[in-house]
């Protein structure tokens, strides 16, 4: 070989690489590398030469051949040197721009405090991961691209969007790698992919990220592990995470903003059921408040129950007929009530959510379904469940991580009304008639349990009718 641009070539081909991986890789600039092979830089900077060397992992001997190329070359002109410091990726970045952002969900409702403290977030500590947590159909994605929506334009290099199917039907969720190689394909294109390697898909990524404003929107993770490749090199990228889990490795490690998404305040559920049913008028209507506060105020069941009443007003029926029908199978352990036809709604959320426990989990969430009310203090449990007082969140603490159960104060836990009617299901299909008798017949009396509410916090600490179980 002839000249310093001909062993370049040769190492890159023999290294299976492309220009743009060997930018990656070294820290040289894709224009440059193209510049050095067709041998339009007269000489190029020792420090160049070196990390190409390191870059295409050559021999002792090599380096030294490819040393020894370069200082046969002349001294390069300013303009050499300029061209050697072009930003790594910036040509990549300015082609791609990519704009992956989810259509937001509308209408969007009630998130007015929610919304403050994501920009809040975003405005003061960029650098940190934020995750949104919380049970399944509370909101968590709607939210996170609602305000991705809002903050698109402060992140001019491109908004990314990738489902990890943390929680998917199918048990199908994203592998790191596969996420990792999603993100690349969006950056770059589908016919530009082509690592393997999940470490060096990694360092391509964070390289075509360094110095960019991108955001970065992770829905559904079940997992720290699945999320931590795609968390950029540098400050400037701002990464929004959705999970049922608090990912509390995020959090540790990472420094990332745990945010718990609630509820929907009666107001703004009432609102959702009327805008999305198309019928204004419902939202002030009794019915319509007494439909929501069955729904838990839970946005997917609130959607879905929306659905059932559009359906209804296009058969021309009452107003108010609509939500009596509804609640009337609400009424009935119906949960299919909260699915549309194309849409499994809260029975498909809360089964991924159920798949994801283990057995003793799974039977313990059945036991609870047989509480009269939601809530009830750790003794409750600890009876219904018939082990000892502290070896109870060994069974629940599956329940908490993915939201199925909360722990509004220590040693007091509440289940949301629709994960309870879920959960009786469960109770009737999973436990036999004895078993279940059983069960109930190891609660404390009414007296022990309002002795136990005594010491409960208030006003949010459980009642003595809420204890009583």
């Amino acid at each position: 070989m002839d000249s310093f641009g001909e062993w370049v070539r040769c190492y890159r081909r023999r290294a299976r690489l492309t220009q743009e991986e060997l930018a990656d890789r070294s820290g040289v600039s894709i224009r440059t590398i193209t510049d050095l092979e067709r041998g339009r830089v007269a000489r190029p900077r020792s420090a160049t030469v070196e990390r190409l060397a390191q870059a295409l992992r050559l021999a002792r001997a090599e380096r030294a051949a490819l040393l020894a190329a370069a200082r046969e070359l002349h001294w390069g002109s300013a303009a050499d040197e300029e061209r050697e410091r072009e930003p790594v990726g910036a040509s990549a970045r300015a082609a791609a721009l990519p704009r992956a952002l989810p259509r937001a969900a509308q209408p969007f409702v009630g998130r007015e405090d929610d919304l403050a403290v994501l920009t809040a977030t975003a405005t003061t500590a960029p650098c940190l991961p934020v995750v949104l947590t919380g049970m399944a159909g509370v909101g968590k994605t709607a939210l996170a691209v609602a305000f991705a929506h809002r903050v698109s334009t402060q992140f001019p290099d491109g908004q990314l969007f990738i489902d990890l199917h943390g929680y998917d039907p199918e048990g199908s969720a994203v592998t790191p790698q596969q996420a990792v190689w999603r993100a690349l394909t969006m950056i770059e294109g589908a016919d530009r992919v082509s690592i393997q390697n999940l470490d060096e898909a990694v360092v391509r990524y964070r390289s075509r990220l360094a110095g960019s404003r991108t955001l970065i929107v992770l829905d559904d993770a079940i997992s720290s592990q699945q999320v931590r490749p795609l968390l950029p090199g540098d400050g400037n990228c701002l990464v929004i995470v959705t999970s049922r889990r608090r990912l509390a490795g995020l959090v540790a490690r990472d420094g990332a903003r745990a945010l718990a998404v609630e509820v929907l305040a009666p107001s703004a559920a009432t609102r959702l059921i009327g805008e999305l049913a198309g019928a204004p008028g419902l939202s002030t209507a009794p019915e319509t408040a007494r439909l929501a506060e069955r729904c838990g105020h839970l946005p997917l069941a609130l959607r879905m129950a929306a659905a059932r009443l559009g359906q209804q007003a296009g058969e021309a029926r009452q107003a108010e007929d609509g939500p009596r029908t509804v609640l009337a199978r609400l009424a009935a352990d119906d949960l299919t009530v909260l699915g549309v036809e194309d849409d499994p709604g809260v029975p498909a959320a809360l089964d991924a959510s159920y798949r994801s426990l283990a057995a003793p989990s799974a039977r313990a969430l059945a036991l609870l379904g047989l509480l009269p009310a939601g809530r009830a203090t750790a003794m409750v449990v600890a009876a219904l469940l018939g082990v000892a007082p502290e070896t109870v969140r060994r069974w629940i603490g599956p329940l908490l991580a993915v939201n199925l159960l909360t722990e509004p104060h220590p040693g007091y836990y509440r289940m949301h009304d629709l994960v309870q009617q879920y959960a009786r299901g469960i109770a009737q299909r999973l436990l036999t008639e004895q078993e279940r008798r059983l069960a109930l017949a190891r609660l404390p009396t009414r007296g022990a349990c309002q002795r136990a509410a005594i010491d409960s916090p208030s006003p949010d600490g459980p009642s003595a009718e809420g204890a009583s179980c």
